[in-house]
């Protein structure tokens, strides 16, 4: 199937983070994959001007170097030996993280792509661990919030937007 510059675009778009003036919340990412987020929504939408890539730690024909390691003041250290960086979100308003990762285990090929839906609270910080379990052909995504009250966050499923 062909694909527009357009479509083709959308899936190499940056992150840029919450606009200014708005209430945020601190996020920090660290995976072995490709993070996108899609703000202000409960499903992934990558038609959405505003979604794009936060991460890229595997092979792509766009350098993401750019958006790793950033410092947003999120507490604590990132995990070792998982590209790691930091963003910002608009408070009180939906967002998905979409995890995405391709690796081959014994001769079989695996794709995990995972949306996940949470609502962040105005100055919270949060920590979110994804990467592959590869021995079992699935992936994690966690979300850890690094404020008080501390604790594992429970997300949503979320679908792509539009899909049944």
């Amino acid at each position: 199937m062909k694909q527009s510059t357009g479509e083709m675009a959308m899936f190499y778009r940056d992150y840029t983070g919450a606009t200014n003036g708005v209430p945020t919340a601190l996020m920090r990412l660290s995976a072995d994959g490709a993070i996108r987020i899609t703000p202000n929504s409960a499903c992934a939408d990558f038609l959405n001007p505003q979604t794009g890539v936060a991460l890229f730690s595997t092979y792509s024909m766009k350098s993401y170097d750019h958006l790793h390691n950033r410092k947003l003041g999120v507490v604590g250290e990132a995990p070792p030996g998982l590209t790691s960086t930091e963003i910002s979100l608009e408070a009180d308003k939906p967002v998905v993280i979409s995890y995405t990762r391709n690796w081959t285990h014994r001769g079989t090929g695996y794709i995990c792509q995972v949306h996940r839906g949470l609502t962040p609270d105005t100055d919270a910080q949060y920590h979110v661990v994804a990467e592959p379990i590869f021995a079992e052909g699935q992936c994690a995504v966690m979300v850890t919030r690094l404020s008080a009250p501390q604790g594992p966050v429970p997300t949503l499923p979320a679908r792509l937007c539009g899909a049944p």
